[in-house]
């Protein structure tokens, strides 16, 4: 038998799903603010600008997690409520596009035959799939919290939920059962201040200013440090510290 190492068929393999998978437009998008560097370089670039393998893969695996984490809803009469799911959810607010993971719908469950549905509640959820430790405190995952944040503002909401999946765990933990690894899928309700999510809003909309100028005159700049030093001053800002 002989193995030969060729790297080439599995960079052929991420670059064809890579392309069959981006969404390219005009818009501006959460995750622009919420990574400038990324978004810089990819209204710079616009559909040329293609990440390293590395960061490919990682965006890649998560798309191919968010596919699996799917429900059809619950039902809990000891509450009086069942809920249904919404997936994939497209919000626009300030000229600022996003696409919501999950929304979890709950309704009455104690309506009368006929009636029509009554909606008491709408909560955003984000799903993260990451190579974070579970150990790590999750209030250090700002940017978690901050994508989170941006959602339930333009929802008009204070209450999300964020679910993460933890793909390593380095302290190699066996189940429950003792025969094996398991990825750790956790979750956690958060409830946001208005007026925190009020003020980061405001940041979101000062870096997609810059965004906007960069694309009259392509580096806002004069050195390239000076953008640099920018964004690091910026994006050290996050709802949870």
């Amino acid at each position: 038998m002989l193995i030969e190492h060729n790297t080439s068929h599995a960079d052929r393999l991420i670059t064809g799903a890579w392309e069959s998978t981006r969404r390219v437009d005009d818009d501006i998008h959460v995750s622009d603010l919420l990574h400038p560097h990324r978004g810089f370089e990819r209204i710079l670039h616009g559909e040329l600008w293609v990440p390293k393998k590395p960061i490919q893969s990682r965006v890649l695996i998560g798309e191919g997690g968010h596919r699996v984490f799917r429900s059809n809803g619950d039902v809990d009469l000891d509450k009086g409520i069942y809920t249904g799911y919404d997936y994939d959810v497209p919000v626009r607010c300030d000229n600022v596009v996003g696409h919501i993971d999950l929304v979890e719908n709950v309704y009455s469950a104690n309506q009368a035959p006929g009636e029509e549905e009554s909606l008491l509640e709408s909560i955003p959820g984000e799903l993260k799939i990451t190579w974070y430790s579970p150990d790590k405190p999750i209030n250090q995952l700002g940017t978690y919290f901050d994508q989170l944040g941006a959602y339930c503002h333009m929802m008009g909401v204070t209450h999300g939920r964020l679910f993460v999946c933890y793909l390593m765990d380095y302290k190699w933990r066996k189940d429950v059962d003792g025969d094996g690894i398991s990825p750790i899928f956790d979750s956690w309700d958060v409830y946001f201040e208005q007026e925190d999510l009020g003020w980061f809003w405001d940041v979101l909309l000062e870096r997609k200013d810059l965004i906007e100028d960069l694309r009259i005159v392509k580096n806002p700049f004069d050195e390239r440090r000076d953008l640099d030093g920018w964004l690091v001053a910026n994006t050290e800002v996050h709802l949870v510290n």
